[in-house]
């Protein structure tokens, strides 16, 4: 009977030591797993405020300063070929009167772009006092913005053989920021083709005109 209550009173102190380093365990795992949970917030945080700097303090209104690098978008382009059109105009609605416009848009390939800080150029016209608004898109945000599928803006880029600048940093090309140029005028420039441009790299840039793109490259200097 003794021998009996003996072996209970051992089992349950090993049932107690075991429950106790069980929870000390459990503990040790939970505190580690809060630590890797804050180090994951701390590098979202991080990338965020990188994410928040990239779209803000890139953003530029008017032309640089002569001590500020140039922007790529600066210098003289050849429109050369209409490489994407949105699914709005191939499949326009009854209401939509734009493919009328858009029909001319062929009339500029073959045209000259030149952008400085003094002016915009097209053909032989000149635009004084632009302001360029630079942002910066992906890939896949061009594609849905412009309703552009087939082809899309990866169909271009394999076709035509485009290096993106700076693809090499990262894993996917859906990632890589591409820049977008807005130019403003303080006049009312009765202007459609140049305003809106994406540089693919320092040859090769999109060039929107009612819903079409024109591909441009950079005319040697």
């Amino acid at each position: 009977m003794i021998a009996k209550k003996y072996s209970m009173l051992i089992f349950l102190v090993s049932l107690s030591l075991l429950l106790f380093v069980g929870c000390q365990e459990n503990e040790d795992f939970t505190n580690k797993h809060n630590s890797i949970g804050n180090e994951h917030v701390e590098l979202d945080d991080i990338e965020d405020n990188q994410n928040t700097k990239i779209n803000t303090n890139n953003l530029t209104t008017k032309s640089p300063d002569n001590n500020e690098s140039t922007p790529l978008i600066f210098g003289t382009w050849t429109l050369e070929k209409v490489v994407l059109i949105s699914e709005i105009l191939m499949f326009p609605s009854e209401e939509d009167d734009s493919p009328d416009l858009v029909d001319n848009t062929e009339k500029y390939v073959g045209l000259e772009l030149e952008y400085t800080d003094k002016y915009l150029r097209l053909g032989g016209e000149k635009f004084f006092n632009p302001k360029y608004n630079l942002k910066y898109m992906t890939i896949p945000e061009y594609n849905d913005g412009g309703k552009f599928k087939q082809p899309s803006l990866y169909d271009v880029i394999s076709n035509e053989n485009i290096n993106i600048t700076n693809s090499e940093k990262y894993e996917w090309l859906s990632e890589v920021p591409l820049e977008f140029y807005q130019v403003n005028f303080d006049e009312d420039y009765p202007i459609s083709v140049g305003t809106q441009v994406v540089v693919l790299n320092d040859d090769t840039m999109l060039v929107g005109v009612w819903g079409k793109i024109i591909l441009a490259r950079r005319v040697e200097p």
